[in-house]
């Protein structure tokens, strides 16, 4: 399938063969053009905002799915650090 790819695609490009030149002066032309470097600008703008707000994924609603895996032999309880100690019988954090 990839042979059959490159060799429809060189057909294209050889059957054009007097357009590549203008082909590439549109390309650098659009390029380095005010309304390319604005829209490049934008493109990265936008892809920067989506790694920053799902870099800590924040509001997504992925919380309990990770709090569901956990395997504990105590509740969910919230305790005062204070308010533990170690037992080394059970070797686990036991509530005084």
């Amino acid at each position: 399938m990839a042979i059959i790819y490159l060799i429809s695609s060189l057909i294209i490009i050889l059957s054009n063969y007097d357009q590549i030149p203008a082909a590439f002066s549109s390309i650098f032309t659009g390029a380095f053009s005010p309304e390319g470097v604005t829209g490049g600008f934008m493109g990265v703008l936008i892809l920067g905002f989506r790694r920053a707000v799902f870099s800590n994924e924040a509001g997504i609603g992925s919380a309990p799915i990770a709090h569901a895996a956990v395997k504990t032999d105590y509740s969910g309880k919230i305790y005062s650090p204070l308010r533990f100690h170690f037992c080394k019988e059970q070797e686990s954090l036991v509530s005084l």
